[in-house]
């Protein structure tokens, strides 16, 4: 059985504050640190082992949800993809086909690689 790495997730943190719809302050104010702090994490620095489950509480999620693999970040992708071609055939269905192609041509965009 393979064992995949997990690392620590900026990214998984802005995703789930969002989800929370909550403000990097919130967040912030629910696990008692500077908002800078919240900022920092977001941005790749790993907090204390003692902070990360006050973290992930603060956010509604389990600690593995802060981490993610290799394949977690391509996961999430797809994920929006699988979503915005959905929201682009609901559109195409109701007359909107401009709209649903200008959608699916953002979809293309998020597959490419940033240079």
């Amino acid at each position: 059985m393979k064992t995949e790495a997990k690392r620590f997730s900026g990214r998984r943190i802005v995703h789930l504050r969002n989800r929370a719809r909550i403000t990097q302050a919130e967040l912030a104010r629910r696990c008692a640190v500077h908002e800078a702090q919240v900022s920092r994490w977001e941005n790749g620095v790993v907090p204390g082992a003692d902070t990360v489950g006050v973290l992930a509480a603060a956010l509604g999620c389990d600690v593995g949800d802060l981490f993610e693999t290799e394949q977690g970040a391509d996961d999430e992708e797809d994920d929006r993809a699988v979503r915005l071609r959905r929201v682009a055939a609901e559109l195409s269905e109701r007359g909107l086909d401009r709209l649903a192609a200008d959608l699916l041509a953002l979809v293309v965009e998020l597959k490419e690689p940033v240079r």
